[in-house]
């Protein structure tokens, strides 16, 4: 086998490890199902904790629950940086009624500067001075530099 072919077979099976480790794909013939399953497991936990950085009142709020939300949530999901797979996890939670208060608050804000992206692109800064997001019993509107809080928070 030629160097190329050689490469370009070790690149495949790297790739088919990778894709085991992250959920999205079975575990490769000739891996120790146990082992892929630890370091899948040890994955999610890293991203469940980069939550506390970029979304620290999401995973406040959520306490004890977070790690098997997350872990249900981000199973047969890559990580598309902790950012947005915060604020793919906070969409996932509103989506099913589980999304606690204080995180709804910190996702309304989140959407009045920044705009999200399905894909793996950074959010990107909102340019328009003015901007409104809805959570549960109000909204939020952005004017320049300044919030406005219309309506009263309800957990219900």
């Amino acid at each position: 086998m030629s160097e190329p072919d050689v490469n370009a077979s070790l690149a495949a099976r790297q790739r088919q490890v990778l894709d085991a480790v992250t959920g999205t794909a079975a575990i490769p013939d000739g891996f120790a199902a146990f082992n892929v399953d630890v370091a899948r497991r040890a994955l999610l936990d890293k991203r469940a904790r980069e939550l506390h950085y970029a979304w620290p009142i999401l995973a406040a709020s959520l306490g004890e629950r977070l790690r098997p939300l997350f872990a249900e949530f981000a199973e047969h999901r890559p990580t598309r940086g902790m950012r947005n797979d915060g604020y793919a996890f906070a969409t996932w939670l509103e989506a099913r009624g589980d999304l606690p208060l204080a995180g709804s608050l910190e996702l309304a804000e989140a959407r009045l500067w920044w705009v999200w992206s399905d894909d793996d692109t950074p959010p990107q800064r909102r340019t328009s001075r003015i901007a409104s997001a809805r959570f549960p019993g109000g909204r939020l509107v952005r004017t320049g530099n300044r919030v406005h809080t219309i309506g009263r928070p309800r957990t219900s």
